[in-house]
């Protein structure tokens, strides 16, 4: 499939087309013959072809105008050269010629009027107007010779009156292919970012609204639709209020003041709820308002969570898991499952493999925290100077909960005593 589709409504175009594809080495563009007679199907031809720009001339690039609205299309116009270049042949003419055709294709020829030696007069043929009948109006008032486009030519054969076909010359083919390629750059940098934006919307966990200053829906992505039931087609381009008229959501979207992070109500269920009204100097321009449903977070936070720990980050060991006879170690395994309780942070020390990290891990997954990742960090891969501004970041904390727990018993025994004079 081609890019670019020339249709030439005569012969001799489409050969001179051909050869400017071929010449300029234009590999998205292609060429076919085929005029308004009513024997090409124009849907057949352009879905088989599947273009996104048409260039064509005269009453094909109206006809394909007036078919096609999702299709850009390119018309060739007439230009000076084409109109000089069309003239030569009726110089020597000493007669009135009849320059015939839809105003697309006449255009131009109006100051031929006053030009000497050349008797020229130019009539517009209306959109489906029949071109014999125009001939013939002609001929009665003593034209026998005529110009026009491939229609034109054909009719006049027909009839066997003289004729003379205005042509579009290279130049005009030339300019028409560059008219052409720079609207389908623009389309496809617009598609380009359509996508690219359609897609980052789409990829995101937030569903996500973005209105104008009519209030009408400008952005819609695919979580909003998930969670406000009703399908993207059926909201782009109406007004929100419109659309949530009859549902429990139809205030929700509509203010004049920044929320954020707040828990609204939508369908049942609970969401995050942040928007932002949109103004370009001090004139309000729409909002954006993102939202996220609660459950939706807290399983994806679970997700992540597993992610982590399937990455290395888990406790595999429990208290079950340590084999000992010593009534030492039972003592150590009661005093650590009691510290698991707190959240405060640990010191085990003992020499090399008496099990430090056994208890580690135990300590990790008899805590609250034992849903979360185990991180194990080795010392030795660190510098000296990180691992004591580590430990004396630990030291200060636990000197200062010493303290803190030393001033509370002080107190107790303090209150305790003092209670007991009194008696």
């Amino acid at each position: 499939m081609k890019d670019i589709l020339i249709i030439a409504p005569y012969g001799e175009l489409y050969e001179i087309c051909k050869n400017v594809i071929s010449k300029n080495n234009f590999k998205n563009i292609d060429v076919v013959e085929a005029d308004t007679d009513g024997k090409t199907d124009f849907k057949e031809l352009v879905e088989s072809k599947k273009p996104i720009v048409i260039i064509s001339r005269g009453g094909v690039y109206r006809k394909i105008k007036e078919m096609f609205s999702s299709v850009a299309v390119v018309e060739m116009r007439i230009e000076a050269y084409d109109i000089l270049y069309s003239l030569k042949d009726v110089f020597e003419l000493n007669e009135k010629v009849a320059v015939l055709g839809v105003d697309n294709i006449t255009y131009g020829f109006d100051i031929m009027q006053n030009m000497k030696n050349i008797n020229v007069v130019k009539i517009n043929r209306e959109q489906g107007e029949e071109v014999t009948a125009v001939i013939r109006r002609c001929m009665e008032q003593g034209i026998k010779t005529f110009m026009g486009d491939a229609r034109v030519l054909k009719a006049c054969n027909e009839m066997g009156v003289r004729s003379f076909l205005i042509r579009s010359s290279e130049f005009s083919v030339l300019n028409s292919i560059e008219k052409a390629k720079e609207i389908l750059r623009i389309i496809k940098a617009q598609i380009e970012s359509s996508q690219r934006y359609g897609a980052l919307m789409d990829c995101m966990h937030d569903g996500v609204i973005a209105t104008d200053e009519d209030n009408r829906i400008v952005t819609y992505n695919s979580i909003a639709e998930d969670i406000l039931g009703i399908k993207k087609k059926d909201f782009i381009g109406k007004k929100i209020d419109e659309v949530l008229a009859n549902t429990k959501n139809d205030n929700l979207f509509i203010g004049s003041e920044p929320i954020y992070d707040v828990i609204r109500r939508i369908n049942g269920s609970n969401v995050t709820f942040t928007q932002i009204p949109i103004k370009v100097l001090d004139e309000h321009k729409g909002y954006v308002s993102v939202f996220q449903d609660v459950k939706k977070l807290q399983k994806f936070e679970q997700k992540v969570r597993k992610q982590l720990l399937g990455k290395g980050f888990e406790a595999k060991y429990n208290f079950d898991d340590i084999i000992y006879c010593s009534e030492t170690m039972e003592k150590s395994i009661s005093k650590a499952k009691k510290f698991s309780l707190y959240d405060s942070t640990i010191l085990i020390h003992g020499k090399s493999g008496v099990g430090k990290e056994l208890f580690a891990q135990s300590i990790h997954n008899h805590s609250r925290r034992r849903n979360g990742p185990f991180v194990a960090l080795n010392c030795g891969a660190l510098p000296e100077s990180i691992i004591e501004s580590e430990l004396l970041v630990t030291k200060k904390v636990h000197l200062q909960a010493a303290k803190k727990a030393a001033e509370q018993a002080f107190l107790k025994w303090l209150t305790e005593a003092q209670f007991s004079l009194t008696k």
